[in-house]
């Protein structure tokens, strides 16, 4: 099945933490035998530069494939990790985890509809041909609307609704659309039958906080000596 990855980069976004995590996403890419695609022109210049990863949705038709896998420009990929797509449908989708939309969000008609509450932390996701409505750009709400409905959590210093703004709207398309879910946890399970595992690594923060924790997973997966080896 064809395989296409996006990366979301708008501006050269810090390049001393791209020259650690965008060698690992590419060994991963030519892993799964995906195709790396990485969006760097702003199309929806009224919204947050996040929102650019909307971009999936009409994208999608210049790239066609099977399975669409969006990743953060920080996040750091395992070189053992496996490919995600042997193990879910093309009938749902997988994220990291359920952040839990109440918590994170005011919640509206289609939140409370589809009744399960999902919050998605969109950072790293899986989404098939068919659940393209996962990246709908389509906003019936204003930008001071979708910013009232979002709130800060306590671990979160560096809070701005504008950051969330895809997050609130990729967990709207979620319940609006009623799709499917799958998560990481869920994958581990099935094939481990735990979840103590870290194949993927993300945090939050600024940038040298970001660059001092990917620094120290780069020597606790060995990561240096990998590449010597491959």
């Amino acid at each position: 099945m064809k395989k296409t990855i996006f990366i979301l980069n708008i501006d050269n976004y810090e390049p001393e933490i791209t020259k650690l995590t965008y060698p690992l996403i590419e060994h991963y890419a030519k892993k799964i035998q995906s195709e790396v695609v990485y969006i760097t022109e702003r199309k929806f210049i009224n919204y947050p530069v996040v929102f650019e990863k909307f971009q999936i949705y009409e994208l999608s038709k210049v790239y066609p494939s099977d399975w669409y896998i969006y990743i953060d420009s920080d996040v750091l990929i395992h070189p053992e990790f496996f490919d995600l797509t042997d193990y879910i449908s093309k009938n749902e989708v997988l994220i990291d985890w359920n952040n839990v939309s109440s918590m994170r969000f005011r919640t509206d008609k289609y939140f409370l509809r589809d009744g399960r509450n999902i919050a998605v932390p969109n950072w790293f996701n899986i989404v098939s041909d068919w659940c393209l409505d996962f990246w709908n750009p389509f906003v019936d709400i204003s930008l001071d609307e979708i910013y009232d409905n979002i709130f800060p959590l306590i671990r979160e210093d560096h809070y701005d609704p504008k950051h969330r703004i895809d997050d609130y709207l990729v967990s709207r398309n979620v319940s609006k659309y009623g799709l499917k879910i799958s998560t990481l946890h869920d994958v581990y399970r099935k094939i481990f039958g735990h979840t103590k595992l870290e194949y993927i690594s993300h945090v939050t923060g600024d940038k040298q906080f970001k660059i001092n924790f990917i620094k120290h997973k780069y020597s606790d997966w060995e990561i240096e000596k990998f590449f010597l080896k491959y």
